[in-house]
């Protein structure tokens, strides 16, 4: 097992972070549609919830687009979760601009207004939670179920669903989310800590939910249960067109297959992220 695991963390070196990488294909097909109003109102409410809990972040200064999600709420602010690396502390958080829908499906536009905790890789995770100012046009995030971090272990092969603003345009006032819920978006292994340019990053799981650039900072919520599960925050570093087949999927799930490590997309366990 020593060797085993010391084989995965020096294959995890060529990883690379989703800013870094243009688009991680999971199985067979590639399959992200784009949410519009008329795909909102036919999804049941966990998925309509994961929805109008997903921000798109806009970094001004860097013209980079990232993702974030409501995580609960107190008497001022707002609280939401992203990656470190989508806001790298309070001066990115001046420079983001932040988009929502509400449930009727309208814009609604808002800003961060501080850096409440953050994790860098160095510390050995990738997270930061912000605060956004509570204001009428907002209300409609306190109707929104606040996160359980309580939930049971996944099992290999539940299925997961992911929404984020992968190859969406820095600008904050076009909605461009899109959607990961195929038949291939699914809980392959976890929790291990793998090595990302020396630094090691603690209880991360795999799962070949498609992906792009711009998706980081998404909620990965588990589509059995309804529980978010994970933030999402790399993917493999692919050297062919398809390194993971939906056949190979299926075909090894429930081990120690060496491509559900070197080919998957990444997410931290939420329930090792604890707001302090």
């Amino acid at each position: 097992m020593a060797l085993i695991r010391l084989s995965l963390l020096l294959t995890l070196l060529t990883f690379a972070l989703s800013t870094n990488a243009k688009r991680y294909i999971g199985g067979d097909q590639w399959n992200r549609p784009r949410i519009n109003k008329s795909f909102f109102i036919k999804q049941d409410k966990f998925i309509k919830e994961l929805i109008l809990r997903t921000v798109k972040v806009v970094n001004t200064k860097q013209r980079k687009v990232g993702t974030a999600f409501f995580y609960k709420e107190n008497a001022d602010h707002y609280i939401f979760l992203t990656n470190y690396h989508v806001i790298s502390g309070n001066r990115e958080c001046r420079d983001s601009k932040l988009l929502l829908i509400n449930s009727d499906f309208n814009k609604r536009y808002a800003s961060c207004d501080g850096v409440i905790q953050e994790g860098t890789i160095k510390s050995g995770s990738d997270y930061i939670y912000f605060k956004v100012n509570k204001e009428e046009r907002l209300n409609f995030l306190s109707q929104i179920s606040e996160v359980r971090t309580d939930f049971s272990d996944p099992v290999i092969g539940d299925r997961l669903v992911s929404v984020g603003f992968g190859a969406g345009k820095a600008n904050r006032r076009r909605y461009d989310a899109k959607i990961s819920m195929d038949r291939d978006c699914l809980y392959l292994n976890g929790n291990i800590d793998i090595t990302f340019n020396k630094d090691k990053v603690r209880d991360v799981f795999f799962t070949a939910c498609d992906a792009q650039s711009g998706d980081s900072g998404s909620a990965v919520m588990n589509l059995e249960t309804g529980d978010i599960i994970g933030l999402f925050f790399a993917v493999a570093d692919q050297k062919r067109s398809n390194p993971l087949t939906s056949k190979e999927i299926q075909d090894n799930l429930g081990t120690d297959y060496m491509e559900f490590y070197t080919n998957a997309s990444m997410s931290i366990d939420l329930r090792k992220i604890k707001l302090k």
